[in-house]
């Protein structure tokens, strides 16, 4: 695929799909308009595609139960699945402490600001 381009391929208006690259990371494409090149287009074929806009960015959710927000950055906790590993209050609580209020295992623990809810929390307020 790496010598395929834009023009090489067959797609639908509208219609969502998937590129993966690295073996594994996935982002999802929508092809929203298209129409023949003008002369007041650029017409340097180099800097097509033309990105029209900007990527939005979900807020951060926890690594363990994937419903509540990241409030935790925990390092070195060798159950986890990551070595760094953002959790919520909830999973650090019951996955990283036992009922005595005492961590389970050394790990660090640091506050996690998500930057997106920092944006949303300024724009309300």
């Amino acid at each position: 695929m790496e010598d395929t381009r834009v023009r090489d391929l067959e797609f639908r208006l509208g219609y969502p799909y998937v590129f993966v690259h690295l073996g594994n990371c996935e982002h999802i494409v929508v092809f929203v308009d298209a129409r023949l090149k003008h002369k007041q287009d650029v017409q340097d074929p180099n800097r097509y595609p033309i990105n029209w806009g900007q990527p939005i960015k979900l807020a951060t959710k926890c690594s363990l139960c994937s419903l509540n927000l990241a409030n935790w950055i925990v390092k070195g906790d060798p159950r986890l699945p990551q070595e760094n590993c953002l959790l919520c209050d909830r999973c650090l609580k019951t996955f990283c402490y036992d009922k005595y209020g005492k961590k389970v295992h050394s790990l660090k623990v640091y506050p996690y600001m998500d930057e997106f809810l920092q944006k949303q929390k300024n724009f309300t307020a």
